[in-house]
């Protein structure tokens, strides 16, 4: 899970094997640390907000995460096989998606996750340095990632870093 997740970036970060619960027991105790970001995810409507260091998945993950609990005594099986029946059912998604690509000009004043958005409301029309696909396209997986590992197997994102500020948008439709 999100562990597990978490100690695959780090690991591979830090250029150490992505191993058992004895290498992250190791790594802990040795005591080094690295700085990781947070994500803060705004949604519509009244829902506050929530925070994450991991990643924020729709469609296939999400589907295979939530509808395969009770294969959880099956191990990393469980994930090969319900990525396996959703990528044959072939479920879609419809979803409006567009994105802020990553500046690589320095910003004047630093950001924080408690800090009010800076971003335009999910109803308002976008900046013009915003990217979109095309409107109710169907997708069927969307990850926002902001490590590379969404488990000790699956490397998702590999250019992401722990504490580069950026997300890697990952889909396909």
């Amino acid at each position: 899970g999100t562990g597990n997740a978490c100690h695959a970036a780090v690991a591979a970060h830090g250029g150490d094997p992505i191993g058992a619960a004895v290498d992250v027991a190791y790594n802990v105790a040795r005591g080094a640390s690295t700085p990781m970001g947070l994500t803060r995810y705004e949604r519509a409507g009244d829902r506050p907000p929530f925070l994450s260091f991991l990643s924020m998945e729709w469609g296939l993950v999400a589907d295979v995460d939530l509808n395969t609990e009770s294969l959880r005594f099956l191990g990393m099986l469980r994930s090969t096989l319900g990525a396996l029946y959703y990528i044959f059912r072939h479920k879609q998604h419809r979803a409006t998606l567009s994105w802020l690509p990553v500046s690589t000009e320095p910003s004047e004043k630093e950001a924080t996750i408690f800090a009010p958005s800076t971003l335009p409301p999910l109803d308002a029309p976008l900046p013009s340095n915003w990217r979109s696909e095309p409107p109710d396209a169907t997708y069927q997986l969307l990850m926002a990632c902001n490590i590379s590992h969404v488990d000790e197997k699956t490397i998702m994102a590999p250019d992401v870093g722990l504490d580069d500020g950026a997300l890697s948008l990952v889909f396909t439709n």
